[in-house]
């Protein structure tokens, strides 16, 4: 079995997750231009950091037994992971956050980009591609549903640039039957 590395970002793109309907629990095609899809450019250097919780377990112990007599997994431990973009563009404000450019002549926000009063981002399907490294190719891992928590973080000044930062965690991912399966995979990049 050849070995494998991950290593640096190729591309990073996002796009709502398929959650109802015949198409509930599949993968977007991320290969396609849709406008549908987010191409996250800007992504700051090593600012992709995967963490996954400890499972809660419940330790039963008995007085006749000096050990935990039993562990049992209550819980399956929390999976995300945290991106941070310095792109401030309208496109990605508006694609995370909801807001809109208003261009009606007669409304006195005409011009300006408005933050609405109450915006939800859908679950999101998400595609990373990583660079290949010397004689590892890139992989491609994908995820099928995970909830956004997007926040816009960082400096403004000569020393800092201002950020959104992205906390994706991923989430049960349900078929049209309402069954849970499997919401990650990977593959290595094929390179013809």
């Amino acid at each position: 079995m050849a070995d494998q590395i991950v290593y640096g970002i190729k591309r990073l793109r996002f796009h709502a997750a398929n959650t109802t309907g015949e198409t509930a629990g599949t993968y977007p095609d991320f290969d396609t231009d849709s406008a549908e899809i987010f191409d996250m450019k800007m992504i700051v250097p090593d600012s992709f950091s995967m963490s996954q919780d400890d499972p809660e377990k419940l330790e039963v112990e008995w007085e006749e037994v000096d050990d935990i007599a039993m562990s049992i997994i209550t819980r399956k431990g929390t999976r995300s992971f945290t991106v941070s973009t310095n792109d401030m563009s309208p496109e990605a404000f508006e694609y995370f956050m909801g807001w809109k450019k208003i261009t009606e002549s007669e409304n006195p926000d005409n011009g300006w980009e408005v933050e609405p009063v109450s915006f939800s981002l859908p679950p999101q399907a998400i595609e990373l591609e990583t660079q290949p490294a010397d004689k590892y190719p890139g992989i491609i891992r994908q995820w099928a549903k995970a909830t956004v928590d997007v926040k816009e973080t960082g400096t403004v000044g000569k020393s800092g640039l201002s950020n959104l930062e992205l906390t994706c965690t991923i989430v049960a991912n349900l078929d049209k039957n309402n069954k849970q399966i499997s919401g990650s995979r990977r593959k290595a990049v094929v390179v013809a």
